[in-house]
């Protein structure tokens, strides 16, 4: 891409929740929020401090937690007529990249009732060219609602990305990709991240990391995409055994780099592969099975997170010796 599309605005620090909220009534005078996640963190009272600031802030909501592990089309066309009734001019998700997935396509949806999902998957399933030329073509958002994705995960960096993966009607996964799915505003405030479960907390770097390196790889990549992933990668493999460990600080560290990482990956790719594992595969372990123009990136990432040798060759080995480290933690 030669184009850097984010989010209006991103938010970023711990206790970020609290001032980036205060926007929805001083600056966009929105009275009525729809809040999506799922019924997890809901009974883990993940989203009651968000409830709550807004309802404190003179916000009405309603609430929407049907969501499964994967959420599908089934789940988003459920929950329009409740949208449609209640006439919401704010969505805020709370949650990961499922939750961020299913809320992109709801509010499509609740812009454009009588859209088909599986014709919108078919069409739109990636960016198109440089400047995404499906864009003008690409169902409207915006004209009648806001919205707002709260991250409670450092993985994927879904809150600053154009893509919406779903399970459709078959089950089969499929991505809606277009800059129209950005939202009005992120948030990343690692408050909300800090009582993850280890393991959680390393699938999440674990699929950070892959973003970033994918993107640093990724033909489309650029001066602004390569360097976001150098920062998020070297940030990963810096603060990710403390992250699991449970060190609040490394945590926080984490929900940048995962944030920065989707950026990267947001700019740099067309569309979500939705078969691939975790950064590194078997096929991405040895220079002759990347080729020589990917070597020749990893090893310039590596270098720039402080890995050296007397050999390309070397110093490729010793990063990905320290990239599977992250696995076995």
């Amino acid at each position: 891409m030669y184009m850097l599309n984010l989010p209006k605005k991103v938010y970023f620090k711990k206790g970020a929740m609290n001032v980036a909220l205060k926007e929805l009534d001083e600056v966009y005078g929105l009275k009525r929020a729809f809040i999506i996640s799922d019924a997890n963190l809901y009974r883990l009272g993940i989203v009651n401090p968000v409830d709550a600031w807004v309802r404190g802030r003179g916000i009405r909501t309603a609430e929407f937690f049907t969501l499964d592990e994967v959420p599908s089309f089934e789940n988003v066309r459920s929950g329009l007529p409740k949208m449609l009734e209640y006439n919401p001019d704010v969505i805020i998700a709370v949650g990961g990249a499922s939750v961020m997935s299913a809320a992109k396509a709801m509010w499509l949806l609740y812009e454009n009732p009588d859209m088909d999902l599986n014709e919108v998957a078919d069409k739109f399933s990636s960016l198109d060219g440089e400047y995404d030329a499906n864009y003008a073509d690409f169902p409207d958002t915006g004209k009648k609602t806001k919205l707002v994705l709260i991250a409670t995960t450092a993985g994927s960096g879904a809150e600053c990305s154009p893509f919406s993966v779903l399970a459709d009607d078959n089950g089969k996964l499929r991505v809606i990709a277009s800059y129209k799915l950005l939202p009005e505003i992120a948030v990343i405030d690692s408050m909300l991240s800090e009582n993850m479960p280890a393991e959680l907390v390393k699938k999440s770097g674990l699929t950070a990391l892959s973003q970033a390196v994918r993107a640093y790889v990724a033909p489309g990549g650029g001066e602004y995409t390569q360097g976001f992933a150098r920062e998020a990668a070297e940030s990963i493999l810096n603060n990710l055994e403390a992250a699991v460990s449970g060190c609040s600080a490394a945590r926080e560290k984490m929900s940048y780099a995962a944030c920065v990482a989707g950026m990267a990956f947001s700019n740099a790719v067309n569309t979500v592969d939705t078969e691939a594992g975790f950064y590194p595969e078997s096929k991405e372990k040895s220079a002759s099975d990347i080729g020589t123009d990917a070597f020749a990136l990893i090893v310039d990432l590596a270098k720039h997170a402080g890995f050296q040798g007397d050999s390309d060759d070397k110093i490729f080995a010793d990063w990905i010796a320290a990239c599977e480290k992250l696995h076995s933690l």
